[in-house]
C-alpha cells in the first residue's frame, strides 16, 4: 500500500497524465497505477541514453517481490500497460535495474557518562539507524546516499554519541559463466576514487583459476600518467603476490568503468564475485537504471569511548582519530 507522501506526489501526476504516456512522469505514473508489484520506476529518453536511441523511451522497473523482472512480466506491461497508452512514434524498452551495494565502516566515540547502555547496546542502535536509512532513503532510482545524511541520524540517535565517521566502499557483483571464456563490463553508480602513484582502486573477492585461488587488482603500467589502470589476476604464496594474467582488463576510475576480459574462472566462493572500490566522493548519487543499497551483511560498527570527554587524556594527548584509511 501507497504511504501519505506516495500519494501527495503520485496523485498530481496521475491528474496531470489523464492516463496518456507522454512524458517521463506520466510513465511512472501509469506503471505505478495499473502494475501493483511496481516498487519503483526510472525512465528517461533515448536521446538521454549511452548510447542515444532516439524513437524510445527506457524504464527500468524494480519489482517488490524481487530484484527484477521476469522476461514474461517485462513484455505483459509493453503490451497490457504501455502499447494502449503510447504514442505510436515511440518504442518502450525494459531494462533491469543495476546496484551498486554499498558497504560501510561506522566508528563512532561516545561519553559513558551520559548513557545508561553498553557499548553493544550503543552499537546495535547504530547498526538499526544504518538499517532504516537503507531502507527509506536508498533502494529507489532517486535515492541518494548523503554521507553527512547518516552521519546526522548516527549523532542524534543517543545523547551519549559525541561524533561519528564512515568509510564509504562500493561494490559491484557479477556471477561468471563457468567453461566459457566471457568480457564483463560493470558500471559503479559513482567515479571511483584513485591518485597519480600506483594505488590500488578495485579488489576483488576469491575465486579458482588454473586450480589456484585467486584474485583481481588494477595497477598503473609503468611510465602511465592515465588515470586509467590495467587489471591484472594473481595468486598469493608465502605472502607474495604471484601475477597470473597480467593484462585481465581495464579499469576506468572516472567512468567508474570496470571491464574483464576472456575471463573463464573454474569456480568462485558464495553466489557471486565482488568487485570492491572506495568512491571519489562519499555522496554516491544513482543514474538512469542504477539502485544503491547498503548491505547490512558489510557494515562494521565500531564503538569506542571519548577519552577527552571523560577526562582521561590530558591535552588531547593519546586521543585517537579514525584515519582516511586503513
Amino acid at each position: 500500500r501507497e504511504d501519505t507522501d506516495s500519494i501527495k506526489f503520485n496523485a498530481p501526476l496521475s491528474f496531470l497524465s489523464q492516463n496518456r504516456v507522454v512524458t517521463a512522469d506520466d510513465y511512472v505514473t501509469i506503471v505505478k497505477n495499473n502494475y501493483s508489484d511496481a516498487e519503483t520506476v526510472a525512465v528517461w529518453g533515448g536521446e538521454e541514453n549511452e548510447p542515444p536511441e532516439y524513437g524510445k523511451v527506457y524504464l527500468s522497473i524494480k519489482p517488490k517481490s524481487a530484484e527484477t523482472l521476469t522476461a514474461v512480466q517485462k513484455q505483459f506491461i509493453i503490451d497490457n500497460i504501455l502499447k494502449t497508452k503510447n504514442l505510436v512514434s515511440i518504442t518502450p524498452e525494459i531494462i533491469d535495474p543495476s546496484y551498486t551495494y554499498i558497504s560501510l565502516q561506522v566508528y563512532f566515540k561516545y561519553d559513558p557518562n551520559l548513557t545508561s547502555l553498553t557499548a553493544g547496546e550503543l552499537k546495535q542502535k547504530v547498526i538499526d539507524v544504518v538499517s532504516n536509512y537503507n531502507d527509506s532513503i536508498l533502494k529507489k532510482f532517486d535515492g541518494v546516499f548523503r554521507q553527512s545524511q547518516l552521519l546526522s541520524l548516527i549523532d542524534n540517535s543517543d545523547p551519549s554519541i559525541l561524533n561519528s565517521t564512515v568509510r564509504v566502499f562500493m561494490q559491484k557483483r557479477f556471477v561468471p559463466t563457468i567453461g566459457t571464456q566471457t568480457k564483463y563490463e560493470l558500471e559503479f553508480s559513482s567515479p571511483l576514487y584513485t591518485t597519480r602513484s600506483n594505488e590500488e582502486v578495485v579488489s576483488s573477492s576469491a575465486f579458482t583459476l588454473n586450480g589456484f585461488t585467486q584474485f583481481i587488482e588494477d595497477y598503473q603500467p609503468a611510465g602511465s600518467s592515465s588515470t586509467d589502470h590495467l587489471l591484472r589476476i594473481y595468486r598469493m604464496v608465502a605472502n607474495q603476490k604471484i601475477v597470473s594474467v597480467l593484462n585481465a582488463g581495464i579499469i576506468m576510475p572516472r567512468e567508474g568503468k570496470f571491464i574483464l576480459n576472456a575471463f573463464n574462472p573454474e569456480s568462485f566462493e558464495g553466489n557471486y564475485i565482488t568487485i570492491t572500490g572506495s568512491p571519489d566522493s562519499n555522496d554516491i548519487a544513482p543514474k538512469r537504471n542504477q539502485l544503491l543499497q547498503i548491505d547490512m551483511d558489510q557494515v562494521t560498527v565500531t564503538p569506542e569511548i571519548d577519552t577527552i570527554a571523560t577526562g582521561g587524556v590530558v591535552a588531547g594527548i593519546g586521543y585517537r582519530t579514525v584515519p582516511r584509511h586503513d
